[in-house]
């Protein structure tokens, strides 16, 4: 069989499909196929209940007085829900001054308290094994901004684990 069955004097494939346009179509639907490839193969995972363990630490006593628990929580820029407040702990924050003799030493700051909140909401393993609480990955380490009913802050992310 040569060549001159399969394109006719058009150009044209089996002499109905130009070539070129044949050629076109199928790099864009390699192109296509490319960037959907990650999102057909990655199906998300099941939910399970999770808790996020929170420090907001520098919190004037009163905007953290304010915050109840059995509050709805939710990642400020995203409007993410990441769970209900179920436990709050308002401790006294630390900070280091000069003594006498021009050395640091702790001491307790009479003005600020530091806020460790535990969320417990629904998440699933997300990308990099990130949990992911309504869509938004959240990582131990990582700084996020968290808002309540009553109060904004940003919080420091120590722990992330399923509870059941």
């Amino acid at each position: 069989m040569t060549v001159k069955k399969w394109i006719d004097d058009e150009g044209r494939l089996f002499g109905k499909i130009n070539l070129i346009d044949l050629i076109a179509v199928l790099l864009l639907l390699g192109i296509a196929l490319r960037a959907l490839l990650p999102v057909i193969i990655s199906r998300p995972g099941p939910v399970h209940d999770a808790t996020l363990l929170l420090e907001v630490s520098r919190v004037l006593p009163e905007p953290a007085g304010e915050i109840a628990l059995k509050q709805e929580v939710k990642e400020q820029t995203s409007g993410a829900v990441l769970g209900i407040l179920s436990r709050k702990d308002l401790n006294p924050h630390e900070v280091e001054v000069i003594d006498s003799e021009g050395r640091l030493t702790p001491a307790i700051s009479s003005r600020y308290r530091d806020l460790r909140l535990t969320v417990t909401g629904r998440a699933r393993v997300g990308k990099d094994g990130a949990l992911e609480f309504d869509h938004f990955p959240v990582r131990a380490g990582q700084t996020i901004k968290i808002c309540t009913a009553t109060a904004c802050f940003e919080a420091l992310v120590l722990t992330t684990e399923w509870t059941d």
